[in-house]
C-alpha cells in the first residue's frame, strides 16, 4: 500500500480529494460486537464500522500513538473494509474493546492531524497548476486570434 497519502494516480480518487477532507467525520464503531466462541473457550469478534476507512486511516488504527492494551493483545486486530476482527479469551474482552475503540480513535486522530492537510495541499497544488494551465492556454488562444484563417499575419507582424 502506498504511504503517500497526496498520490492519487491508478486508483483514481481525484474527486475525493477535495470531497474527502470536506466531508471528513470521524470513523465510529457502530452497534454491538458479534462475539462466536469456539470450543476452546477462545472468541473470535466481529467489530463493525460505520464505513470503510479512507486511505490513510489504517496507519493510525494499527500502529496508535497510545493504545493501553496493545503489549498484551497478543494477535493483533484485522481490519478488513468496514470490519475489525480480532481473538480473545473471555477474561480479556472488556480490554481488547477498549484497545479497538483507542485504536480507532488513532486512526481518526492521524487521519485528521496527517492525512487531511497533505490532501489540501496536494489540492492546493493542483488548483494552482490548473489555474496556470488555463492562463497559458488563454494567451495562446489570444495569440492565435491575431492570426486570421486565411493565414495571414494581422498588420505589424514581423516576417519570419
Amino acid at each position: 500500500m502506498d504511504k503517500d497519502p497526496t498520490r492519487v494516480g491508478a486508483r483514481c480518487y481525484r474527486l475525493s480529494m477535495a470531497d474527502e477532507q470536506d466531508a471528513w467525520k470521524p470513523i465510529r464503531r457502530v452497534g454491538a460486537p458479534e462475539i462466536k466462541v469456539s470450543r476452546a473457550g477462545s472468541r473470535q469478534v466481529t467489530v463493525n464500522l460505520d464505513r470503510t476507512p479512507p486511505d490513510g486511516w489504517q496507519e493510525g488504527f494499527v500502529h496508535p500513538s497510545t493504545v493501553s492494551f496493545s503489549s498484551r493483545m497478543g494477535a493483533e486486530p484485522r481490519l478488513i473494509g468496514a470490519t475489525v476482527t480480532f481473538d480473545c479469551v473471555d477474561e480479556a474482552f472488556d480490554d481488547y474493546m477498549t484497545s479497538i475503540d483507542e485504536r480507532i480513535a488513532g486512526g481518526n486522530q492521524r487521519y485528521e492531524q496527517q492525512v487531511v492537510p497533505a490532501l489540501e495541499r496536494a489540492e492546493q497544488e493542483r488548483k494552482i497548476a490548473e489555474d496556470s494551465r488555463v492562463a497559458a492556454q488563454a494567451k495562446a488562444d489570444e495569440e492565435a486570434k491575431k492570426w486570421d484563417a486565411g493565414g495571414r499575419k494581422p498588420s505589424g507582424s514581423r516576417d519570419w
